[in-house]
């Protein structure tokens, strides 16, 4: 005993914590436990654990929070269940996941919607059980645009508004645009309304003239549960512009146009429309 105890020591003197405390477990096994062996083993597992937090705190104030978790774990395994390991277990894996949650956010705010669900599900398959993880991949997903036609297609529409979906298109400026709506403009106007159940927060479309229509200028206006938003000048002479409308908590969505100084009936479009 006196030597493996002596042994230990010279181990854990030149700072091998980790053979030292193989030493005194292997010794316990062979020989049996007493209080020498209990109390070198709870020195050299201390004097260990307090090196191995000290690194990991350097590596986590860096950032690197996977590095202080894997110190961690490989203390764990040296040293057994630990409950001061654990809670720094803990502390490095929730600041982690709030760094992962955090660039995720500027990755969704960059319309990067891919690039932040593929981040969160490589956390995931190291923390799979991780709820935070699990409710922000769901945010992620309720967050990203929709095709407009499929999940607020117009309920009801004047004769002079048409649809288009899945592989129809129209052509404003020279350019293709699918997924949307055309409206030609006569005296009375035209209109469509769409119900957004109060479920989305924002819609997006390219509004434009479309090509080889009356040339008359085109007021749009959007109106939001009936209360007129905003009008849009839809100029023959201009380009698409793109479009945003706040439609948090709204319910039903109302599009009406009508033409200005009569210079033939013209057409316009609301193309690629997505809502989120």
């Amino acid at each position: 005993k006196e030597k493996t105890l002596a042994e230990a020591k010279s181990l854990a003197d030149s700072g091998d914590y980790v053979s030292a405390i193989a030493l005194i477990k292997n010794a316990q096994e062979i020989q049996g436990d007493d209080a020498d062996y209990q109390t070198a083993l709870k020195n050299y597992s201390n004097l260990y654990k307090t090196e191995v937090i000290a690194s990991a705190d350097s590596l986590a104030t860096n950032g690197d929070y996977v590095g202080a978790i894997t110190k961690i774990g490989e203390a764990k395994v040296v040293i057994g269940d630990d409950t001061e390991l654990q809670n720094k277990a803990t502390e490095y894996e929730n600041s982690y996941i709030v760094s992962v949650i955090d660039e995720s956010n500027a990755l969704v705010s960059a319309n990067k919607y891919t690039e932040a669900t593929a981040l969160i599900n490589a956390t995931l398959s190291e923390f799979p059980n991780n709820q935070k993880l699990l409710d922000q991949r769901t945010i992620i997903q309720n967050s990203m645009p929709k095709n407009f036609m499929e999940v607020c297609a117009p309920y009801e529409k004047n004769k002079h508004t048409s649809l288009y979906a899945g592989t129809g298109s129209f052509t404003m400026s020279g350019e293709q645009y699918r997924n949307g709506v055309t409206m030609k403009v006569y005296e009375s106007g035209s209109w469509f309304l769409s119900n957004l159940k109060g479920e989305y927060s924002e819609l997006q479309f390219c509004l434009g003239h479309v090509d080889g229509s009356g040339m008359s200028n085109v007021t749009l206006t959007v109106l939001l549960d009936d209360v007129p938003y905003m009008s849009y000048e839809v100029s023959s002479a201009g380009l698409p512009q793109l479009i945003t409308v706040p439609v948090t908590g709204v319910k039903q969505l109302k599009v009406f146009a009508e033409y200005g100084d009569y210079n033939g009936y013209p057409t316009i479009g609301l193309g690629n429309m997505t809502i989120k």
